[in-house]
């Protein structure tokens, strides 16, 4: 299964209100392939959130974080909070003139995508502080943007 038939399974559960399901679902997915996308890694910790599992929301980002280059805001606040919790967003791409020089130079090119992916995946051994949820949910974005716009191949990311 890809990530993205993984996800739209998932999707299709919680839809017939089997929020469980969807959770089993991609924890299945995440252990067997755990280095191969993002994405159901960040909608496995959206359900826990809005579940309110703590524990396994805690314990999916510490998880998360040695995998990819991410950080999670520790013990949101869930009694007051709707969505996942929004970390600090006063570092945005923008504010990192390095990763828009390579962005703006590579635009359009297989070489932007490979970027972008590897801004994501590498957190050398979990030893880097990683990105916010805001920063990746931008780079996924612009990855998405760069798929959909150019004849760049898409990836199994």
């Amino acid at each position: 299964d890809s990530p993205d038939q993984v996800l739209e399974l998932a999707e299709v559960m919680l839809a017939f209100g089997r929020s469980s399901q969807a959770i089993d679902t991609l924890s299945q997915y995440i252990r067997k392939n755990p280095d191969q996308a993002i994405t159901p890694w960040l909608k496995l910790l959206d359900l826990y959130f809005q579940s309110k599992l703590r524990n396994e929301f805690d314990a999916l980002a510490m998880d998360l974080h040695r995998h990819f280059n991410v950080t999670v805001a520790e013990r949101p606040d869930y009694e007051r909070t709707n969505g996942l919790p929004m970390e600090d967003s006063s570092l945005t791409l923008e504010s990192l003139p390095h990763i828009m020089d390579r962005l703006t130079s590579t635009w359009d090119t297989p070489a932007a995508l490979t970027y972008l992916d590897k801004l994501l995946s590498d957190n050398r051994g979990g030893q880097r502080q990683g990105f916010s949820l805001p920063l990746v949910r931008d780079i996924l974005l612009l990855r998405d943007i760069l798929r959909q716009t150019s004849a760049v191949p898409t990836p199994i990311h």
